[in-house]
């Protein structure tokens, strides 16, 4: 049965213009759910027939509510107060599991309600992939969806719900699992009285003319009903209202219209279905009408504004006044019209208007700052760029020429490198990149391009990068070269057939073939006297996110390994002793499949760690033969240092800088959009650039550095970009390479959603690198800070302890990144070396093993040693036999189920002035107490107090600041303005206050 409904609708002049909507319903089949109990509305047990609860290792419940549900009569309801950690999870899973057939398209649908879920997914199947993460619904039950194809051998489907971190609560209700590639409504439980409202399809961007949206209503009877639509556009509304039947079942209502030149502000829809004035139904959503006409009017007033900006910015420049800083909005407006222009072609309309909008705004602001320069009520400051010539390092420091304008003379100073890899479109915009206020690019080529074939040598590609080279030193460009040995040529595979084999990662092929090292060696010996020279030339990177997961049949290794082995303990009956082991001989002895918490698990990890890291050195040593001077380094990724399942990759920061100049990595800060505690995920970046910054004095160089998500298209706040470059840079980044400078029409593609669709994103690239120009001798002594706090950390208790080590050290990092001081660590190696920093307190976070030398060296620590743990800390050594007392040294109450990174922080505050620890600033509310989530860091620096301040958190915070119990008065070297003793920081605003030392 089917009914049309026409009515004309009226709408003001300030919203879309729609000339009519029709309300069709028409009955449609309810696609089968292969979910059972997918309601629990059945209970045994206090818990829903068909599924299974374990709290494992957290302090969670989960409990059937009666009190709330989308449908029925109950909803599952998740509470957690256990901290986030590795492999600490609470479970919900289908017992038995759920028959899926091979190499079949699914889709996962469920509603969830919670303002606060912490971190929680919906999903599961093989190796738990399918992952739904549960977002804060804003106070209204919201549906979340997946689609995904089963695997090839793939007939089971465990389902789960799981919680990973602490959460006030989550419910979840209606799960459906079916067959097909969208999600259709879940037909509610039998008990169920009322309708249900659900929005399988609406188009998230409305271009010109006739449009249409659909709901999807389920009904248990025949009803006659009232259908309002309401459609709101800020202060304007269009509403419209009809009488009509909705029939026993599930019915279709189309929503269509017409939209013609409309506005793109957002609209909010709202479908209510109510009988005599009481609401059965309702349903909302955000809509945006996008009109093409209207887009390609505004590109062409930004293409006029943009050619008198440019001549407002000469006329700047012809005054005297350096403009830097409004330079980068100009440019990014004129750079992205044409990619605005490229994206309507090519039917990216919602990505264009939001780059529009994202444009407007900046040429609007640039507008104003450059009329009130000229107007002489707004001083820009000058910036020193970059000339390109040696550059040397000085500690953390890049220093190299300066220069504030053509005419000044050149000085030398501390210079941060801000820029972009990695690829042709970095090489296409060499000489834009100084307008954009950036100053460093990275590109790579490795050895297949050089040799194409066996005997063949094709120097083309040198040729090509060394006239990019000498475009990149005539714009003051520096560039960095990653030299890539994981494109080994397909004919050296087939040549050596032993450099088969199956690994993870880039390098791909067996690194332990004598004949693969030969090959790379003569790659650089060839290539390095071509490039060594170039003044354009930063530093070589050796190599792309190296790990080196040895399988344990790789014949290669297991004869290095015997050989590390033999070194080691020289015979094998010493070794047997150690290990309480029977080998007959070191031939026996396996290579490891993972990391395994025994004395073979733990020596094969300390020599894969040399192994890889002498793997490297080899290349090092192969360039430093004609190039000694060239600044080397690789691209380790940061995770790798602090997982403890990451041990089998043979990644080791400290073995890392024996063979560098740089501190190279590969480092993610990515924005959270509104979901867990913090606006972005800080605490890696700030972690592993302390960790190599301990290991070794030498700048950190992040060539691929992740802040934003591959294929994440939301709007992501220029202050995130910000923050995570400030904040890398006050923790020793004095380098960095942003992934990624390109653009992409696949939304498969890992450049969907990059920095190159985002002005807004970029403007903030380019104002904080000119920043950090500006800054740099203030943000260096901030660097230098002398560290009076450090972590132990420990690679034998990553073996062996695993989650309890790394969940305890990830907690108290963030505790003590909000008390004022700079921390460092301190490796094992250094502390039975005697190397490295000697803090004033040293803590211990929940170490079980730790080997003899560095804990014969702990018991001479000439500072304080703290404890953090409850049991069996320092006890076992590293071949997991137990050691003799343990001296009394303090100790901090830590548990792992129990204690979350604030209560250590609390513990710690109580605990500093017994350690004699007070920061240089103090940094406090109005009522005295400490801020939770604000960081501070002070120096001291050519006579004066210099510190920076973030506030992590989602809401601003008053700070009072006092230096020697005296309210710090000092200017703000942002915005040039004065403060009195206190600040307001706003999230994703790093703040950066100067006062004289009295």
């Amino acid at each position: 049965m089917l009914w049309f409904l026409i009515i004309p609708l009226y709408c003001s002049t300030a919203v879309p213009q729609i000339n009519d909507v029709i309300v069709e319903y028409s009955n449609e089949t309810i696609q089968p759910n292969l979910a059972t109990n997918f309601s629990f509305e059945e209970i045994e047990n206090k818990s829903p027939t068909g599924w299974k609860w374990s709290k494992r290792n957290t302090d969670s419940q989960m409990t059937v509510d009666d009190s709330i549900s989308h449908t029925g009569k109950r909803s599952v309801k998740f509470q957690n107060k256990t901290p986030f950690g590795a492999h600490v999870y609470g479970s919900m899973w289908t017992e038995p599991p759920i028959h899926v057939k091979p190499k079949t398209r699914y889709t996962l649908s469920f509603y969830a309600l919670s303002d606060s879920p912490g971190a929680a997914w919906v999903g599961g199947g093989a190796g738990w992939n399918i992952r739904i993460g549960i977002q804060p619904t804003d106070g209204k039950w919201r549906r979340f969806s997946r689609t995904f194809t089963t695997g090839s051998d793939e007939t089971e489907f465990v389902l789960r719900i799981n919680t990973d971190s602490p959460t006030p609560g989550f419910w979840v209700d209606d799960i459906k699992l079916e067959e097909g590639s969208s999600a259709t409504i879940c037909k509610p439980p039998e008990n169920h009285k009322g309708l249900v409202l659900a929005t399988p399809w609406w188009p998230s961007a409305i271009p010109d003319g006739p449009w249409e949206g659909v709901f999807e209503v389920y009904s248990p009877e025949k009803l006659s009903v009232t259908i309002e639509t309401s459609l709101f556009q800020g202060d304007d509304t269009f509403q419209h209202s009809t009488d009509t039947n909705l029939s026993e079942g599930l019915s279709l209502i189309h929503i269509k219209g017409k939209a013609v030149d409309p506005k793109d502000d957002p609209c909010e829809l709202i479908l209510e279905i109510s009988d005599s004035g009481k609401i059965l139904a309702r349903d909302s959503l955000q809509i945006r009408f996008l009109s093409l006409s209207n887009a390609e009017k505004r590109l062409e007033a930004l293409k006029k504004e943009s050619k008198e900006l440019n001549k407002i910015i000469q006329r700047v420049k012809e005054m005297g006044i350096d403009p830097a800083y409004p330079l980068v909005g100009v440019t990014t407006v004129s750079d992205f019209i044409q990619y605005v222009k490229a994206d309507l072609d090519h039917d990216e309309i919602e990505r264009a208007f939001d780059q529009l909008n994202q444009m407007e705004a900046i040429a609007k602001n640039t507008r104003k700052n450059l009329e009130s320069v000229i107007a002489g009520d707004v001083k820009l400051p000058e910036v020193p760029r970059y000339v390109t010539s040696p550059i040397e390092i000085d500690g953390s420091s890049f220093v190299a020429n300066t220069r504030y304008s053509a005419d000044d003379m050149e000085k030398r100073r501390p210079v941060f490198f801000t820029g972009y890899g990695h690829f042709s479109q970095v090489r296409s915009d060499l000489e834009k990149f100084p307008g954009y206020g950036v100053n460093i690019i990275q590109i790579e080529f490795g050895p297949r391009s050089i040799y194409p074939e066996e005997n063949q040598i094709d120097d083309s590609i040198i040729d090509t990068y060394l006239k990019d080279f000498d475009r990149a030193a005539k714009a003051g460009v520096s560039v960095c070269l990653l030299i890539s040995p994981h494109y080994m040529p397909q004919w050296m595979m087939d040549k050596y057939p032993q450099l088969n084999i199956e690994k993870q990662g880039f390098l791909r092929y067996c690194l332990h073939v004598p004949e693969g090292q030969e090959f790379l060696k003569r790659y650089l010996r060839y290539i390095t006297p071509k490039i060594k020279d170039h003044p354009a030339l930063h530093s070589i990177c050796l190599a792309n996110e190296p790990i080196n997961p040895v399988p344990p049949e790789c014949e290669y290794a297991q004869r290095l390994w015997h050989e590390w082995l033999e070194g080691q303990h020289g015979n094998i009956e010493s070794l047997n002793r150690l290990w309480g082991a029977n080998y007959k001989n070191f031939d026996e002895i396996p290579i490891p499949g993972g990391v395994e918490p025994t004395p073979l698990g733990y020596e094969f990890t300390i020599f894969n760690q040399e192994w890889f890291a002498g793997w490297h050195k080899m290349l090092a040593d192969v360039i430093h033969e004609s190039a000694p001077d060239i600044p080397i380094h690789t691209k380790a990724m940061t995770w790798n240092f602090f997982s403890d399942q990451d041990q089998r990759y043979g990644v080791n920061a400290e073995l890392f800088a024996e063979f560098s100049q740089i501190n190279g990595n590969d480092s993610a800060n990515m924005y959270n959009h509104g979901r867990g505690e913090w606006n972005q995920n800080w605490q890696l970046n700030n972690m592993g650039h302390d960790l190599q910054l301990s290991v070794a004095d030498i700048p950190v160089f992040n060539s691929e550095n992740h802040i934003i998500r591959d294929r994440d298209t939301k709007y992501i706040p220029s202050g995130h970009i910000r923050t995570a470059l400030w904040q890398a840079a006050i923790h020793g980044q004095g380098a960095t390479t942003i992934w990624v400078w390109g653009r992409t029409y696949d939304p498969r593609s890992d450049f969907s959603g990059s920095i190159m669709h985002r002005p807004e994103c970029v403007e903030a690239v380019g104002h904080t690198g000119l920043d950090l120009l500006r800054l740099s001798k203030q943000v260096q002594s901030i660097q230098n800070i002398s560290p009076r706090i450090g972590l132990l950390y420990s690679t034998t208790a990553m073996v062996y302890d695993g989650g309890e080590y790394t969940t305890c050290q990830s907690r108290l990092y963030r505790a003590l990144s909000f008390t004022g001081f700079k921390l460092c660590f301190v490796t094992e190696r250094q502390l039975a070396n005697g190397d490295g920093h000697r803090p004033d307190v040293l803590l211990v976070p929940n170490i079980k093993h730790l080997s003899d030398a560095a804990f014969d060296a702990l018991e001479k620590y000439p500072g304080k040693v703290i404890l953090m743990g409850d049991v069996d800390i320092l006890r076992l050594n590293e071949y997991n036999k137990p050691r003799g007392n343990v001296p009394d040294w303090d100790k901090i109450q830590y548990k792992q189920s129990e204690t979350d990174a604030e209560a250590l922080w609390v513990k710690i505050l109580e605990k500093l002035p017994e350690w004699n620890l007070l920061p240089l600033v103090d940094v406090r509310k109005p009522d005295g107490s400490y801020h939770w989530g604000v960081e501070w860091l002070a120096a001291k620096y050519d006579g004066k107090v210099v510190v920076n301040l973030i506030q992590h958190g989602r809401e601003k915070q008053e700070v009072h600041l006092t230096y020697k119990e005296k309210p710090f008065a000092g200017l703000n070297m942002f915005n040039n303005i004065k403060i009195s003793g206190k600040a307001t920081l706003k999230p994703l605003e790093p703040v950066i206050l100067i006062q004289d030392i009295p």
